[in-house]
């Protein structure tokens, strides 16, 4: 508790208790209890200055500790939890966010690292179907992945069209939009009490444009999720751009790679990959029918 001595007898506090819980302190006094975290308030000062304060409140720091105010964490249904907490994010990168110069070639680069991304799992899925169609008997997880095959290849080349209509439709582009990330996606960084709902932990935070939040959350909660139903809470705060969204569905169209490895959950562990896959088909089908009802309209207008 050395580097929080400081704080400590700074102001005065008489400890009862002192509990840890991963990488933070929280002390138990008579005039309540405190969290010491070692974090930069650097990253806090910038926040406030940009007008975003939802995190729990600082109440002194020194070089290398920031004591916070203890939040007493309500615990309430997920669904309602993942809908604040894409609420955070949406106002973080609304508060945060501004623009930037760049250029063809970084433009380029970006387009180079999706495609060879996509490439790798194409030529992985390859591989595979040809090694398990060379096989007299398949494996339950071998047959699994062959009846799904078709629906991986189709998001793959989902992936390649619309990652070359993207690059056209960007590749001239002098500036982009960028704001801070979160970059530590887990809901339990999400704490609510009877005054309002705050963001833990800023440690990891970058920046970049604001989809890869989105995209983080995605992969982690997708089976939890309503994912197109969050997107369109979050754009009710802060509008994605047709080139960031478009660029969102690309990354989340390319299949994670299934690998067989024997295992005893190995069947579990697969059966939840290929429902990610009809999840993502899921969510570009609606992406579809929502592109063509707002053309429909815009039609109807002119």
């Amino acid at each position: 508790m050395n580097n929080y001595n400081y704080l400590i007898k700074k102001h005065d506090l008489e400890v009862s208790k002192v509990t840890k819980k991963g990488n933070i302190t929280i002390i138990t006094t008579p005039l309540g209890q405190f969290v010491f975290k070692n974090e930069n308030i650097k990253i806090y000062n910038y926040l406030l200055s940009r007008g975003f304060d939802y995190f729990p409140k600082i109440i002194d720091y020194n070089e290398d500790t920031i004591m916070f105010k203890y939040i007493n964490n309500i615990q309430y249904p997920f669904e309602q939890k993942a809908e604040d907490y894409i609420k955070l994010l949406s106002l973080l990168h609304l508060k945060t966010n501004y623009f930037v110069k760049t250029n063809e070639n970084e433009i380029k680069k970006t387009y180079e690292e999706v495609h060879n991304k996509i490439e790798e799992v194409n030529n992985y899925y390859n591989n595979l179907i040809n090694i398990i169609e060379s096989k007299e008997y398949m494996s339950p997880c071998e047959y699994l992945i062959a009846r799904n095959i078709s629906n991986i290849f189709m998001l793959l080349n989902y992936a390649f069209i619309e990652l070359d209509k993207w690059y056209d439709l960007v590749k001239s582009n002098i500036k982009k939009r960028v704001c801070t990330l979160y970059n530590c996606i887990d809901i339990n960084n999400l704490i609510k009490s009877t005054d309002g709902i705050y963001l833990t932990d800023f440690s990891k935070c970058i920046v970049d444009i604001p989809i890869y939040d989105l995209y983080n959350f995605f992969n982690r909660y997708y089976l939890d999720i309503d994912f197109v139903s969050l997107i369109n809470r979050y754009e009710k705060i802060y509008k994605l751009s047709n080139d960031e969204k478009n660029l969102l569905y690309i990354l989340i169209s390319v299949p994670d790679k299934i690998k067989i490895d024997n295992k005893v959950d190995e069947i579990f562990k697969i059966k939840k990959q290929i429902n990610k896959i009809f999840i993502v088909i899921n969510i570009l089908n609606s992406k579809k029918e929502k592109d063509t009802s707002t053309h429909q309209e815009e039609d109807n207008k002119n």
